[in-house]
């Protein structure tokens, strides 16, 4: 059973994943690529057809749309939280992910290796490089504590 405190926790950090989109409020979806290494805070909402993330730290996952069970490898205690949320504690391994839609990913932590392949925003916060490419444009670039937003979009 949760304490008070413990649901007080639960409810900042849940709303601290929607504080995201305030940042990339105003881009479009498109499809692209995108590598990112570093560590931090990363946050990808959108339709992917491929992402691995590595990394250790906190993981959150929701999946708004059809239900895809990602393959989560390594160590780390999951739990299923309230809305669709799972998190996983401790979490030090691979979360891998193929034709979803709809989903939110966050994980915030060290190490961290990301490859998304698909439409949608990615917010990178921390000390970490990217490289992103949709088809016409390679760009590069690195993230840093400000934070770093990134639309996966074709080019124009």
């Amino acid at each position: 059973m949760f304490t008070r405190k413990s649901l007080l926790v639960l409810a900042i950090l849940i709303s601290s994943l929607f504080a995201v989109s305030l940042v990339s409020a105003d881009t479009v979806s498109g499809t692209g690529r995108l590598h990112a290494r570093g560590n931090g805070s990363i946050v990808l909402r959108g339709d992917v057809d491929t992402l691995r993330i590595h990394g250790r730290g906190t993981l959150f996952f929701k999946d708004a749309g059809e239900t895809d069970e990602p393959a989560v490898t390594g160590t780390g205690v999951r739990i299923d939280l309230p809305n669709g949320w799972v998190q996983y504690v401790g979490f030090n391994g691979t979360f891998n992910l193929t034709d979803a839609d709809d989903i939110v990913v966050k994980l915030d932590g060290r190490n961290i290796n990301l490859y998304a392949a698909g439409s949608g925003d990615v917010w990178l916060r921390g000390q970490g490089h990217y490289q992103y490419d949709n088809g016409e444009n390679n760009i590069t670039g690195v993230w840093t504590t400000e934070g770093q937003a990134i639309e996966i979009a074709p080019a124009e």
